[in-house]
């Protein structure tokens, strides 16, 4: 099993910030939020290992599609954009946004090494299973998290989010669905059975729309 411990805080804290995790991606919209990562100053003796789970830190959704960014562009971390392009009735492109990358994060070889790993978790018993697309290699991770309560300044009991994430295909993804819902109030709470059935359907529907080739198309010759 992995340990946080086999890290410094230091390379662990530059290793969030190089992700993007506690500073905003720049997104062409207004008030964007840094989130909150606090410097390793600031940590306590059990920080690292609850950061690793997700926990003392607070990201954004576009914080965490950025992120992965990385892993589906070959380590490279890429500046989200709203728009690719804006074109005039005419067909003249007024403005377009290209690929903007912005450093590299991990290498290629570990890059595809998390993709493998992601994929196997849409396999036959994997947490992620429920987001695997029929047809298409799928890489996901699933997340269930607790909402924090103002009132009692700790994590709620009863409140939660539950997330899934998935890139395809899994060999040189071409796309990344983020799905969150927020406090789920009927049925189980985790992202497993809550966010990755959401996540499948519109990715289903993505691949059909942008024509992503499938093991299950019919091809006629």
């Amino acid at each position: 099993a992995y340990s946080s411990d086999t890290v410094t805080d230091q390379a662990f804290y530059d290793m969030l910030k190089n992700f993007g995790f506690g500073s905003p991606t720049y997104i062409s919209l207004p008030g964007e939020t840094s989130g909150i990562l606090r410097p390793p100053s600031q940590w306590t003796p059990r920080s690292k290992p609850t950061i690793a789970f997700g926990q003392e830190i607070g990201v954004s959704a576009v914080q965490i599609v950025a992120a992965a960014t990385a892993l589906a562009n070959n380590g490279v971390l890429l500046k989200p954009h709203i728009v690719s392009k804006i074109v005039a009735p005419d067909g003249t492109i007024v403005q377009s946004y290209p690929r903007e990358p912005i450093r590299q994060v991990i290498s290629p070889t570990i890059a595809h090494e998390m993709l493998s790993f992601m994929e196997s978790g849409t396999g036959s018993g994997g947490f992620a299973r429920l987001a695997k697309i029929p047809g298409v290699p799928t890489s996901a991770k699933t997340g269930t998290s607790n909402i924090y309560d103002p009132k009692t300044g700790t994590y709620s009991q009863t409140a939660y989010v539950a997330s899934t994430i998935s890139m395809f295909p899994s060999s040189d993804p071409e796309l990344i669905v983020y799905g969150v819902v927020i406090n789920p109030k009927k049925g189980p709470i985790w992202g497993a059975s809550v966010a990755a059935p959401m996540v499948r359907q519109l990715s289903e529907k993505l691949v059909g729309y942008l024509g992503i080739p499938t093991s299950n198309d019919r091809v006629v010759e």
